[in-house]
């Protein structure tokens, strides 16, 4: 089920999707994120929102990257995912359905947090495709 919800400090509809889904899967400080994030895409010449950091950033932590099993024009959704996975936190790597349907190789364009069975964003994106997702357990 969507619940909307933005943790962005200042309620901004901003493109830090990456650091909200972070912040509520892992219990983590907005803040915090952003300055990890911030810190890890100098040393990599890269943008903090850019899939090869935030996921750098999970793998750093000790989480695995799964990619999502998923055959389109029948696509899993971020729904459908919610009602397999009714327990546990994950981080979804999503993109739009006609970008995933309509190109072989796509990256993530947006990023998700799931956590049993719920999925919370900004916005409803809920038809979404998940590409890939770690699941967040407790360490």
């Amino acid at each position: 089920m969507f619940i909307r919800l933005n943790l962005n400090p200042y309620g901004l509809d901003t493109g830090d999707c990456v650091i909200r889904a972070i912040t509520l899967a892992l219990k983590y400080n907005w803040f915090m994120v952003h300055d990890e994030l911030s810190f890890l895409s100098r040393k990599m010449g890269d943008m903090p929102s850019s899939n090869r950091v935030w996921k750098t950033y999970l793998i750093n932590k000790g989480y695995k990257e799964e990619a999502a099993q998923n055959t389109c024009p029948n696509c899993l959704t971020v729904d459908r995912f919610c009602k397999q996975h009714p327990r546990g936190r994950y981080i979804l790597s999503t993109a739009e359905y006609t970008k995933a349907r309509d190109n072989l190789i796509v990256t993530g364009t947006h990023v998700v947090a799931v956590i049993d069975g719920d999925y919370y964003d900004a916005w409803d994106s809920g038809a979404d495709v998940p590409l890939s997702f770690f699941y967040i357990y407790d360490k």
